[in-house]
């Protein structure tokens, strides 16, 4: 009975791992398919397990569900609860001076690196600022690790690359806290743990837990060491997968969303839906890297000081340059003179990567002499690969269409530098790192523009963006981008806007405000105990920057 009891949760346990992916942007075509066939194969032993289990276990099986309701409501009840701190007059007046000294910050979760990147760039600046990574699961996806960064390779298959083939040393601020499935088997879906999920806590950081976040925690011990890490930092800042464990931070927590944490995992109904919420709605410091994202912190009624903070870009090493023998590679592959650089994956619904081929084809059909020198670069891979080489054939482009592999930063750098042109996606307001890199390289972006009531986060101008949301739009642009001197004062345009909004000299300043005013924070919504400070003083004023 006890084997078949720990197998069950085995399986189970597994399955949480495996359908987690997907929040980790896995959209290569083969990857997909192979986690696919993972989840199918997970679902067959796991349907056999439960049937043994119910016809073994039956009362406790209805014991299980009735745990997994209550868990299940308690996590509806934090994500409902708001901030409702238990916080003196003295502390709501800002009176706290918090830590004393410099702050030392952890960053949690890599997507595409944007950590890593913050990181270095801060730490170039004197800050004692880490990347806090969990290899094995919150960072597994290869874009996550800091080789992705640093060293160059091409032709990667997500699913098999070993990034320890790279043969490179992660610097000193780079951390790893691996998931640890056996303590989370040992902890999940019992009642009895809830008291040793607390009696740890304690003695881990003088800090008490109420019962319902302890049962909370028990379901997620399986990240303990990743949680504990975050007692190492004055601050923390947590993205993506890292902002559902938000709540059991013994650290005040910046809450930083990338995209799919703010657009849909805070308004998932499930437990790790509900306190991701929970988290968003309990931080310290709301850090807002996107114009639209106002409007879904609005809708999760968030009341913590938001700070318009864009995604911090290394100015030093995405810089403009020649690279004359990458362009040379390309003309002996697909002639032309002029490259038009495609940089998003192949996603018709998040990217309209379909809109920048039908635009392109509108280009050459249209004005066929101006076109004619023009080639099209686009990545090989993403949801829709398949969907898009197919419409290249159908209009006629596959003689002047190059597909480029996947590959690592340090060579999409090289590439975003070789092209004439870079274009984006034309679906969403907001714009991601690939964007900033390209503008960095001081080339003209085509890209849906930032909406007019967007305008104002901005500290000196909107984007230039060389605004286009259709096909017809991209068409235009590229008329426009066909002359040199139009190319050359874009670029000049894109690379001295990047340095006055995003680069990290001017933002490096404006975080570290956001994170002080964080560290003044009452430090968790489930584990302070709020208590006059010795030494209280005077400081600046909350303010939203």
């Amino acid at each position: 009975m006890n084997a078949l009891r720990h197998s069950l949760e085995r399986v189970r346990a597994l399955g949480g791992v495996l359908r987690a992916l997907p929040y980790y942007r896995l959209d290569n075509a083969r990857l997909e398919a192979s986690l696919g066939e993972m989840r199918y194969q997970l679902d067959a032993v796991a349907a056999q397990a439960n049937e043994i289990a119910a016809r073994l276990l039956t009362q406790e099986s209805t014991n299980e569900q009735i745990f997994a309701q209550l868990v299940q409501a308690t996590a509806r009840a934090a994500a409902a609860a708001g901030d409702h701190r238990l916080v003196p007059a003295f502390e709501v007046r800002g009176e706290d001076a918090g830590p004393a000294g410099p702050l030392k910050i952890g960053l949690f979760d890599n997507l595409a690196n944007q950590a890593y990147i913050t990181a270095r760039a801060l730490r170039r600046l004197g800050h004692d600022v880490d990347v806090v990574l969990q290899t094995n699961l919150h960072d597994m996806y290869v874009m996550a690790h800091p080789q992705w960064e640093e060293c160059e390779a091409q032709d990667i298959d997500p699913l098999r690359f070993d990034v320890d083939t790279f043969g490179w040393t992660a610097p000193e601020f780079v951390k790893d806290h691996p998931y640890d499935l056996e303590r989370q088997i040992a902890f999940q879906r019992k009642s009895e743990t809830v008291s040793q999920v607390k009696e740890l806590y304690q003695s881990s950081f003088g800090k008490q837990i109420s019962d319902d976040v302890a049962l909370l925690l028990a379901q997620f011990m399986g990240h303990w060491d990743y949680i504990r890490a975050m007692n190492d930092y004055d601050v923390v800042m947590l993205s993506m997968n890292a902002i559902t464990l938000g709540l059991f931070s013994p650290k005040p927590v910046v809450v930083c969303p990338l995209g799919n944490d703010v657009y849909t995992r805070g308004f998932q109904e499930d437990v790790g839906g509900l306190i991701t919420r929970a988290a968003f709605r309990q931080a310290a410091h709301l850090a807002v890297p996107e114009t639209d994202y106002f409007g879904y912190l609005d809708r999760m009624e968030t009341t913590a000081p938001r700070s318009f903070m864009p995604l911090i870009v290394d100015t030093d090493v995405y810089c403009p340059g020649a690279e004359p023998d990458l362009r040379a590679e390309w003309q002996a592959r697909i002639g032309g003179e002029h490259f038009l650089l495609g940089v998003c994956r192949q996603d018709w619904v998040w990217k309209g990567s379909d809109k920048l081929i039908r635009g392109f084809a509108r280009f050459r059909a249209a004005n066929p002499k101006l076109a004619a020198g023009w080639r099209l670069l686009l990545q090989s891979w993403g949801t829709d690969l398949e969907a898009s080489r197919g419409l290249v054939t159908e209009l006629g482009l596959d003689d002047v269409t190059l597909w480029l592999s996947l590959c690592s930063k340090p060579l999409l750098r090289r590439r975003q530098r070789a092209a004439d042109a870079v274009a984006d996606q034309f679906v969403m307001e907001g714009y991601g790192a690939s964007v900033l890199e390209s503008l960095a390289a001081a080339k003209p972006v085509i890209m849906r523009p930032v909406p007019d009531s967007s305008e104002h986060h901005f500290r000196t101008a909107p984007p230039p963006f060389i605004g286009a949301a259709t096909d017809v739009e991209i068409g235009h642009a590229l008329v426009r981008l066909a002359d040199p001197h139009t190319r050359k004062a874009a670029g000049e345009a894109s690379r001295a806007w990047v340095e006055a909004e995003h680069g990290y000299r001017t933002l490096g300043p404006l975080y570290m405000v956001m994170f002080e005013q964080a560290a003044r924070h009452p430090a968790s919504s489930s584990a302070s105990v709020a208590r006059p400070s010795a030494a209280a003083a005077p400081t600046r004023k909350n303010r939203i920057l």
